[in-house]
């Protein structure tokens, strides 16, 4: 007996009814919206900003390219957009957006009464140089933000796409407040996944990296066998004061022979603080989840069935790519959206990353640490 998958509203294949239990656990805790329908033996996956309206209210909506980007932004992401001219209180929605333009300026306004958005607003205008100016208002009602911008073709043309991009990210921020997701959640789309299908290019996969180039130095030096890594990272504190590190590790192969299979080792001092979540599999999730194309496999695993429990106990946990990998002078691989949330604020933490590339005989610890303090 099977249970059918459905993701983001399209079916993607099934799996075995006894795994039922496991999966469900799996993408509940990466913060996806899990239904079972058991009538129809469906598990229905939908990405965690599904259900979720903003009510998009201005002049020439049809007409406003930022409007649209930014619509389109969201609604891929499974939030709803509806537009309007004046306030509708037949539409129930999770805030308000209001557009408008300002002649002869080349700048941005924003009122809110939603602060914890402003700041990520601010940061990133000031990365892209768009002049920015924030109002807050007290308002207990429903939130909003009302976007002032320059109504000139300079402006539009300069900065219209980045505009809506960074309130599209604004927006997804404020709806996702307080909740600590994995990625999965907002990125699911259905074709991350072929449940229940077998690994049927592991054998062109395995050719494809065993063909991998090589490079060769005739009449030179011998090739070195050489890699740095690095974390980058930044921290996320919700209202609870929870705190969440979101990082990504490189690998960049600086040596002048290719470097395969990498083997991560992230050990956390002391054991059991920390949650991990991200876009790694469980080793028994591969078959029928690992993403698979003309190239080969792709994306990470735990190397252990009881990586949870090596965690809690050892502070260590081991990651390796899904499918064969190989790094070629150069060449940067990224281990991404690492999420790991502490769970006491009141030991101080470390992270430290070591790489093994085994057929090299090649160690490497990342150039930095991840070092969390905390004052009571």
């Amino acid at each position: 007996m099977n249970i059918k998958m459905r993701v983001a509203g399209v079916d993607s294949g099934a799996i075995p009814y006894q795994q039922l239990a496991g999966y469900y656990y799996f993408f509940k805790e990466s913060g996806v919206n899990v239904r079972l329908d058991v009538k129809g033996r469906t598990l229905d996956l939908t990405q965690a900003l599904s259900g979720k309206t903003i009510l998009l209210r201005g002049e020439n909506l049809s007409k406003n390219n930022m409007a649209e980007r930014m619509e389109g932004f969201l609604e891929c992401h499974g939030v709803k957009v509806v537009k309007a001219l004046e306030k509708d209180s037949s539409v129930r929605a999770s805030m308000i957006v209001e557009w408008n333009f300002i002649k002869d300026t080349m700048g941005m306004e924003i009122t809110h009464n939603m602060p914890s958005v402003e700041a990520l607003i601010q940061e990133e205008c000031r990365t892209y140089g768009i002049p920015l100016t924030s109002n807050k208002i007290v308002d207990d009602h429903l939130p909003i933000m009302s976007v002032k911008l320059g109504d000139n073709e300079e402006f539009q043309e300069q900065f219209g796409e980045t505009v809506a991009l960074i309130l599209a990210v604004g927006i997804i921020s404020f709806l996702l407040e307080g909740k600590a997701l994995s990625p999965l959640a907002v990125m699911l789309d259905s074709g991350l996944f072929r449940f229940g299908s077998a690994v049927e290019n592991k054998q062109a996969d395995d050719e494809k990296v065993n063909n991998a180039p090589n490079v060769s130095y005739e009449n030179h030096s011998p090739e070195k066998m050489e890699a740095d890594a690095y974390f980058d990272s930044h921290l996320m504190i919700d209202k609870k004061e929870k705190v969440t590190v979101m990082a990504d590790l490189t690998i960049k192969n600086t040596g002048s022979a290719v470097l395969s299979d990498p083997a991560i080792c992230l050990r956390v001092t002391p054991p059991a603080n920390i949650r991990l979540s991200g876009q790694i599999l469980p080793p028994e999730f591969v078959q029928v989840m690992g993403v698979f194309s003309d190239e080969g496999a792709k994306g990470w695993k735990y190397m252990n069935e009881d990586w949870m429990q090596e965690m809690d106990e050892k502070g260590e946990v081991w990651i390796a790519p899904i499918g064969r990998l190989a790094i070629v002078p150069g060449q940067s691989e990224s281990l991404s959206n690492l999420q790991m949330t502490i769970l006491d604020g009141e030991e101080n933490v470390l992270i430290e990353a070591f790489i093994f590339f085994q057929d090299q005989e090649l160690r490497v610890a990342a150039n930095n640490r991840i070092s969390l303090s905390f004052f009571n």
